[in-house]
C-alpha cells in the first residue's frame, strides 16, 4: 500500500506528539523531584539520619502514605537523593576552566578553589553520602563513581602543574596513587570543615593549606 503525502504528514505529526509526551516529566516524576527537593532543603538543617517520613512528607506537601509510595523507604529516598546530587556534582567537577596561562601554583589553587565551590554548594549531601557509603551499597557504588571522577581531575591537575614546573613524570600508576592520595585527603579535609562552623575565611584558608601541602608533594618550588 503506497502512503499518500497526507499519510506521512499525519504520521510525522503523531511521532512528534508522543516525543513531546516523552520528554514531558509525568506527574510522578515531578512529585519524586518535589521530594527530593524538599529532603535536600531538609539536609541543611539536620543530618539525614534525624529526618522522618512524616517530615520529609510534611516539606513535600504529601501524606506519609504517598511518600512511601514514591519510595519504599528511607533508604531508598537517600539512595536517589545521592544518586541525583552526586550527578549534578560530577558535572560541576568536569566544568573546572583553568586559564592557559597559570603557572602551576594557579593550575592547583584553580582546582582546590573549584573543589571548594562544590563543598559549598553541596556540602550537606556530600556528608550524608560519605556517612552511608559502608552500610549501604548503592550510595558506596555512586561515591566510589564520584570519587574515580575527582581522582581524574586530580590526576590531570597535578600533572599539569608538573609539567609547567619541569619536573619528572612519575609511572602512571605512581601517578595515580598520588592523585587518590591527594583527592582523599582533600575530600576529607572539607568534610572536616563543613562538619563545624566556618565562615569564607576558613575556606580560604584551607585552600592555601591544601596548596601548599600538594605543591611540596610534587617539589614544585625545587
Amino acid at each position: 500500500m503506497v502512503n499518500t503525502m497526507s499519510d506521512v504528514q499525519d504520521k510525522s505529526r503523531l511521532e512528534s506528539r508522543r516525543s513531546r509526551r516523552r520528554e514531558t516529566p509525568s506527574r510522578g516524576d515531578q512529585r519524586e523531584q518535589a521530594i527530593l527537593d524538599a529532603s535536600q532543603q531538609l539536609l541543611a538543617e539536620k543530618r539525614f539520619r534525624d529526618l522522618t517520613a512524616s517530615a520529609v512528607a510534611s516539606a513535600a506537601g504529601i501524606s506519609r502514605p504517598a511518600l512511601y509510595f514514591y519510595f519504599g523507604s528511607m533508604e531508598e529516598l537517600l539512595v536517589a537523593l545521592v544518586k541525583r546530587g552526586l550527578a549534578e556534582v560530577i558535572d560541576e567537577l568536569q566544568s573546572i576552566e583553568i586559564p592557559p596561562e597559570a603557572t602551576p601554583h594557579e593550575v592547583l589553587r584553580v582546582g582546590l578553589t573549584h573543589t571548594a565551590g562544590i563543598w559549598r554548594s553541596h556540602g550537606d549531601l556530600l556528608k550524608a553520602a560519605a556517612e552511608y557509603e559502608h552500610t549501604i551499597p548503592a550510595v558506596g557504588a555512586e561515591g566510589q563513581e564520584l570519587i574515580g571522577r575527582g581522582v581524574d581531575l586530580y590526576l590531570a591537575l597535578m600533572t599539569w602543574a608538573a609539567d609547567l614546573a619541569g619536573r619528572p613524570a612519575p609511572s602512571d600508576e605512581a601517578a595515580r596513587r598520588h592523585a587518590e592520595l591527594c583527592m582523599r585527603m582533600v575530600g576529607d579535609s572539607f568534610q572536616h570543615l563543613h562538619e563545624r562552623d566556618h565562615d569564607e575565611a576558613d575556606e580560604r584558608q584551607l585552600v592555601d593549606d591544601l596548596l601548599v601541602v600538594i605543591s611540596r608533594a610534587l617539589r614544585l618550588d625545587q
